[in-house]
C-alpha cells in the first residue's frame, strides 16, 4: 500500500517541470486509482485517504519544496494544506464508487478534480502551481489547443488518460488499447498541426 502511494507522488514529481518525463503525468495518478480498488476489495477503504495523502504529499514536497526560501513556517503550512485540498476530490471518488460503481465514480473523478482546479485558481488563496494543465508546459507543440480550453484541457487530457490506463489493468485489449491512442494522438495531432501553421504578423 505505502509502495503504490510513494509511486503515485514520484511518478508525479518525475513527470513535472522542469523535467522532461512529461508522459509520466499521463500514468500518474494510476497507482492511485489501483490502491483504492485494492482497498476497496479488501474491505480497508476507510485506509485510502491516508495513502492518498502522502501521495499527495510527497508530490507537493518534491515540486515546491522551494517556498522554503521565502518561509520555511509557511511552506510547511502550504505544502500539508494543499496536499489537503487536493485529497478532496480523490474522497469524491471513493464516496461516489461505493454509491454507484466503479465506471460512474471514474467519470465523476474527473468531474471532481477540473472543479477543484477551477476552485483554487479562483478563490482568495489560488495556488495555481500544480494545476495538472500546467506540467505541459515544456512541450508547447502539444499543446497549442490550449487557446480554445485554457489549461483545464490539458488537466481534463491527463485525467482522462490516466483513467483509460487504470481501465486498461483490468479490460486489457486492442479496443481498450484504441481508445487510449487516439485520446492521446488526436490532441497532439490537432496541436502539430496549429503550431507548425502559425505565422506571426509581421509589421511594417
Amino acid at each position: 500500500y505505502w509502495s503504490l502511494a510513494l509511486l503515485s507522488g514520484v511518478l508525479m514529481f518525475v513527470g513535472w517541470p522542469p523535467r522532461i518525463f512529461v508522459f509520466l503525468l499521463f500514468i500518474g495518478f494510476v497507482p492511485i486509482l489501483y490502491l483504492e480498488n485494492v482497498l476497496h476489495n479488501e474491505n480497508k477503504s476507510r485506509w485510502f485517504g491516508w495513502y492518498t495523502y502522502l501521495a499527495l504529499f510527497v508530490w507537493n514536497l518534491l515540486t515546491t519544496w522551494w517556498v522554503g526560501y521565502a518561509s520555511v513556517g509557511g511552506a510547511i503550512a502550504m505544502l500539508f494544506a494543499n496536499s489537503a485540498v487536493m485529497l478532496v476530490p480523490f474522497l469524491a471518488y471513493r464516496y461516489t464508487r461505493k454509491a454507484f460503481g466503479v465506471t460512474k465514480a471514474l467519470t465523476a473523478f474527473i468531474f471532481y478534480w477540473l472543479g477543484f482546479e477551477y476552485l483554487h485558481l479562483n478563490w482568495d488563496i489560488s495556488y495555481p502551481w500544480l494545476t495538472l494543465g500546467n506540467g505541459l508546459a515544456m512541450i508547447p507543440v502539444m499543446i497549442q489547443w490550449y487557446e480554445y480550453s485554457g489549461i483545464l484541457g490539458g488537466s481534463a487530457w491527463i485525467l482522462l488518460v490516466n483513467v483509460l490506463f487504470f481501465t486498461l489493468i483490468f479490460d486489457f485489449g486492442n479496443r481498450k488499447m484504441t481508445q487510449i491512442i487516439t485520446v492521446l494522438l488526436v490532441p497532439i495531432g490537432f496541436s502539430v498541426f496549429r503550431y507548425y501553421q502559425f505565422q506571426p504578423e509581421l509589421k511594417s
